[in-house]
């Protein structure tokens, strides 16, 4: 339509604040046209960052249709911005549950907490998919590398195990599992000699053992 393009052209030459304007505009004189002006204008509110009239926006959308995961993933973009961050991950939950489509965005927010070291945030955006759909193996293998950065190991190997229950013999899920293992192992002096069994270490784990049970810590 021509009030779209109207308003595309008045964003590509970033005149924000006319944009705008138009949109409301359109939102008064075409009734037919005035909720997608109304989406448009709150896109264009984030975009400028105006991120408090963004939330009205939104609120406004979500009045009118209060399944909308646009709004909803736009009004937690905009809380995530304001530093509001508990809110925002609320609205990226609810985006989710109306539209499978928003999984992506939200898996790429993990991922990007994940790369930054932020573990604890990356999880929560993990849990928000896992909520949707508990088999989502991506979810799962990023949640259980999240959990062992921050020494959940015991958690992040009840992940590995959910995802090979579906494919018992995915090579990249066992040897994480596996290494898992080896480092709960090696909390202990006999764990570690089960360790090395694991690596297949035998001539240092006979060694090991054998100090083990001159130190008389082998009971059994």
């Amino acid at each position: 339509d021509s009030w779209y393009l109207k308003g595309e052209k008045l964003k590509q030459q970033k005149k924000y604040e006319e944009a705008i304007v138009h949109y409301d505009g359109v939102r008064q004189s075409q009734p037919k046209n005035a909720f997608a002006a109304l989406v448009q204008k709150s896109k264009l509110l984030f975009e400028f960052g105006y991120f408090e009239d963004t939330l009205e926006s939104c609120n406004e959308i979500l009045r009118i249709s209060p399944t909308s995961s646009l709004a909803y993933q736009l009004k937690g973009d905009a809380l995530f911005k304001l530093g509001r961050n508990s809110e925002s991950v609320e609205c990226f939950s609810k985006a989710t549950q109306f539209d499978a489509s928003t999984n992506s965005k939200n898996y790429h927010i993990a991922l990007d907490y994940f790369k930054k070291g932020d573990y604890f945030r990356s999880i929560e955006f993990y849990d928000i998919l896992l909520a949707n759909n508990p088999k989502n193996f991506n979810a799962l293998f990023g949640k259980a590398n999240s959990l062992s950065k921050i020494g959940k190991l015991d958690e992040a190997i009840i992940c590995y195990d959910e995802i090979l229950k579906e494919n018992p013999t995915y090579d990249k899920v066992l040897k994480n599992k596996h290494l898992l293992e080896i480092e709960i192992y090696s909390k202990s002096s006999i764990g570690k000699a089960k360790a090395l069994a694991l690596c297949d270490k035998s001539d240092e784990m006979i060694q090991l053992i054998d100090e083990i049970k001159k130190n008389g810590l082998v009971t059994r």
